[in-house]
């Protein structure tokens, strides 16, 4: 009887965890379409955009760095570029209106950063492109959203003016997370190699003509 108690005892637990761990999913969800329903505000725009750039540079010079398939060095080298440029573009606006930009990406762009420092990435290629197409779905609704509700024309003319890049982004990462969800993870990545059958064809014509220098 004893040991019936206490089973009954742990399954009562485990299903009051499982119920309050489904009741903070819905909990986070309906604070999140809360947000939505939200005005977007100025700080808050200028906080997000300016950590997310700050990551995606950071991440992109990871990928030059780290990645294994060309495609996926040359995506990360524009997200160096072009989110660099775009950083800088932020930072003079909101440097004329007196608003105050993080000096470090923010706790929710900071920890993927953690994970990429980590040894947990086991193919860093396929997990970035994951990550990539994740981060610009959500720049997507962010400038989607600042292009509609913000009231500063500064701000609001940044986010129209770098939302169809940002989009642009999120096409490319698709294309390429497909790519390596197919198993092309290696597609280019070593080029050299590649080109080497080519450059030894009729690199050694010597050969055929020995025989005339021996008549």
């Amino acid at each position: 009887m004893r040991l019936f108690g206490m089973l009954v005892g742990i399954v009562s637990i485990s299903l009051f965890v499982g119920s309050a761990s489904a009741d903070d999913k819905a909990a986070k969800k309906k604070e999140g379409d809360r947000d939505q329903d939200k005005a977007l505000t100025e700080t808050h725009f200028v906080d997000m955009a300016s950590s997310a750039g700050m990551s995606e540079v950071i991440m992109g010079k990871m990928g030059v760095a780290r990645a294994r398939n060309e495609d996926v060095r040359k995506f990360a080298a524009r997200m160096v570029e072009d989110h660099g440029k775009a950083n800088m573009e932020l930072l003079s606006i909101v440097s004329d209106l007196r608003i105050a930009v993080p000096d470090k990406p923010l706790p929710e762009h900071e920890k993927h950063l953690m994970h990429f420092h980590s040894d947990q990435v086991k193919d860093f290629d396929k997990e970035y492109m994951h990550h990539m197409v994740m981060g610009h779905e959500e720049a997507v609704k962010l400038f989607t959203r600042a292009s509609k509700d913000l009231k500063n024309d500064r701000l609001k003319g940044f986010a129209e003016k770098t939302l169809p890049t940002i989009k642009e982004h999120l096409e490319m990462a698709k294309k390429i997370n497909d790519h390596l969800a197919k198993g092309d993870s290696d597609k280019g990545s070593k080029p050299d190699k590649g080109n080497r059958s080519d450059s030894d064809k009729g690199s050694k014509p010597d050969r055929g003509n020995k025989p005339d220098s021996d008549k």
